[in-house]
């Protein structure tokens, strides 16, 4: 029979035998999963806009043309890659995020764990260059 621990703090009782800091990164996992999907979402929007099937959506601002128009709207402004709208690249990215955050959930183990996240990390930094 397992012995529980539990402590008291400002926000009630704590169990002290590892599960808090197991939901604190399983509560991480999950925002980080569906934030990857809201990316994918909106990466996804932009790439049919690039290709007019979909409204861009711009409102009543405008300018959105401009930017749809930029050197930087393909291939993230590299002529080797101007065929590809630069929204697919993060399309990419957000579904490698996402895929990652799912594949940390059915893999167990703290070193698993450490490579996928160090592996999302990476992928997140890219992302910002």
């Amino acid at each position: 029979m397992t012995k529980k621990i539990f402590q008291r703090s400002n926000i009630g009782l704590i169990r002290g035998d590892g599960y808090n800091q197991f939901m604190q990164r399983a509560t991480a996992n999950r925002i980080l999963f569906i934030l990857a999907l809201v990316g994918a979402g909106i990466s996804l929007h932009l790439t049919l806009a690039h290709m007019n099937l979909v409204d861009i959506g711009c409102g009543g601002s405008g300018g959105c043309e401009t930017v749809a128009l930029s050197r930087w709207a393909n291939g993230m402004g590299i002529a080797a890659l101007k065929g590809i709208p630069t929204a697919v690249f993060g399309l990419l990215m957000y579904i490698t995020l996402a895929v990652l955050s799912f594949i940390r959930v059915i893999k167990s183990g703290d070193k698993a764990e450490s490579k996928y996240l160090s592996l999302q990390g990476l992928i997140s930094i890219i992302g910002l260059c």
